[in-house]
């Protein structure tokens, strides 16, 4: 491996990996209680799902102060939409802390706003405070101004973590990848990942590049439990005029038709009775995500079925009214934007849907402190699991960054202060990298042939329909792929970063598909019409995956 010949060692107390906003708010938290930290991004910095490009603004909801039973029934609606997936402790500390750390976004270079008017986000009851925050090169010069001036900090961007290093059952930092494919190995007390969900992993994802799961299998491997992950949003997405831009899902109200490859009306025939289309729309328009838990599922399950029926992606046309260009209405921001910014006319463009995948509810098993079972590792944001559980209220994965990053941070920063570990010898760091090329098998299918065929795979076979018969073909492939792939041999001749993003999308591929074929129901964000009900008494705990237990099937 060539990258071997052109290595670096740093060492530093806390490494944080990961570029969106679990990471800067982990940041912050070390600076400030004085801990020397490496923030390695594998992007840019301030990327993933917390600054997705196409879409306006962000948002982050919080319990109404003028209501002091609002508490309670926040996190009674958390648990109704976690269905019994989530933890419940969890919520109840994102509803007690998330003021607290709003408050403290300014700090970091994002300026948050309050709606002026409270809403009823995806999955709640009642009206709350919703926070937001857009203009993403700003925030991004601001973020950076902000780490520039904290001394103990030095920022690495375009470093994609490899492999975690470990001694003695405790993680002590990182071998990292930089764009000309140097080697970098950051020894650290401890670390925390905060590197996003897997979106990327699906051939059409709401999610940058850099979102393909790489933390959930460094946590994997290292020993740390992955919870809940069979359970992940999809959100319809346009295929056309514009590719992977967001979907306003309040605009369905003025929803005229959906219609299929041939222009045929795809509801027609498929709704229960005494329900019309338009009612339909209407209560898709309430929530973003798909779910299984009302009848807004029928709109989903149209799509999907007849991009499976016809092998057109892009073949399902929505339609709408011109009223939705109505300025008294409150979604006609996100229309102005739609024209000015993503230059789609909503009315006269012809505008192709399909689901794309969106945010992972599950993930590392944490717990409230961010620990992971395995020692000096921990972990924040998407990547972490069951604060959410089968769906999730709209706007509760931004507070989960801050929340939960936080306070991974300041338990992270107890154990270096008490830590007295001596830093993994060199030679240890040389012997695992030289690991990585010992009895190389050969292989037939180079990195992006496995990504590309795994994003296909899994889209299709493990999105929002799934059985057993899609599920096991699903499986078969990734079994085929595997055994097509070595990652000797492309460590050899391409770059190493890219490489390991392919061992790892065979890895995480066969643990979704693993999970999903155990959980022989439907429930939340998926559709089974095997299992086409929810069954409580088979399938009411989640389904968490560990090395140490779990045959590895990837």
């Amino acid at each position: 491996m060539t990258a071997a010949d052109n290595s670096q060692i740093l060492d530093t107390e806390a490494l944080i990996i990961g570029g969106g906003l679990a990471a800067l708010q982990a940041c912050r938290t070390c600076s400030a209680a004085g801990i020397r930290t490496v923030l390695a991004a594998k992007g840019q910095l301030c990327s993933g799902s917390s600054f997705y490009p196409f879409t306006a603004r962000l948002g982050c909801l919080a319990p109404r102060r003028d209501d002091p039973d609002d508490a309670r029934l926040f996190l009674q609606e958390m648990n109704e939409a976690g269905q019994g997936m989530n933890n419940a402790d969890l919520g109840r500390i994102y509803i007690e802390e998330i003021h607290d750390r709003i408050a403290e976004l300014p700090g970091l270079g994002i300026e948050p706003r309050l709606m002026e008017q409270n809403r009823v986000a995806c999955f709640a009851r009642r009206e709350r405070a919703l926070y937001f925050w857009e203009d993403w090169d700003g925030t991004r010069r601001r973020v950076r101004d902000r780490l520039s001036a904290w001394p103990s900090v030095t920022l690495l961007e375009h470093w994609s973590a490899l492999e975690l290093l470990q001694s003695d059952g405790r993680v002590c930092g990182a071998i990292f990848a930089g764009q000309d494919n140097s080697l970098l190995a950051v020894r650290a007390r401890a670390v925390i990942l905060a590197t996003g969900g897997f979106g990327d992993l699906y051939k059409h994802s709401l999610n940058t590049p850099d979102v393909c799961g790489d933390g959930h299998v460094l946590a994997y491997e290292a020993g740390a439990s992955l919870c809940n992950l069979e359970f992940i949003q999809f959100i319809p997405g346009f295929m056309a005029p514009r590719y992977k831009v967001l979907f306003g899902e309040p605009i369905l109200r003025w929803c005229t038709a959906l219609l299929g490859t041939d222009g045929r009306d795809l509801l027609s025939g498929l709704l229960p009775a005494g329900m019309t289309a338009q009612q339909c729309f209407l209560e898709r328009s309430r929530h973003g995500p798909f779910t299984t838990s009302d009848r807004s599922c029928f709109f989903d399950q149209a799509i999907m079925a007849e991009v499976l029926a016809t092998g057109r992606e892009d073949g399902v046309r929505i339609c709408f009214s011109d009223k939705i260009e109505d300025k008294q209405d409150g979604s006609s921001w996100y229309v102005t934007w739609m024209k000015e910014q993503m230059k789609i006319d909503l009315i006269r463009d012809r505008l192709a849907i399909a689901p794309f995948a969106h945010a992972s509810n599950g993930g590392v098993l944490i717990t409230a402190e961010g620990r992971t079972g395995v020692p000096g590792l921990y972990a924040a944001g998407e990547v972490a699991g069951t604060l959410h559980g089968a769906d999730r209220i709209g706007g509760c994965a931004t507070g989960n960054c801050l929340v939960f990053g936080h306070r991974a941070a300041l338990a992270a920063a107890g154990q270096i202060r008490q830590s007295d570990d001596r830093p993994l010898a060199e030679r240890a760091i040389r012997d695992q990298v030289a690991a990585w090329t010992s009895g190389a098998k050969s292989g037939s299918l180079t990195p992006a042939e496995v990504i590309r065929g795994l994003q296909t795979t899994l889209w299709r076979q493990a999105s929002i329909l799934r059985s057993e018969t899609l599920l096991q073909q699903a499986r078969q492939t990734i079994d085929e792929t595997k055994s097509a792939y070595s990652l000797a041999q492309a460590l050899k001749t391409g770059p190493a970063a890219q490489a390991f993003r392919a061992r790892n999308a065979i890895r995480l591929s066969g643990l979704l598909v693993k999970a999903m074929l155990a959980r022989r129901e439907s429930r939340g964000p998926h559709f089974r019409p095997d299992y086409p009900e929810r069954n409580d008494a088979q399938f009411g705990s989640p389904v968490c995956l560990n090395r140490r237990t779990e045959a590895d099937s990837s």
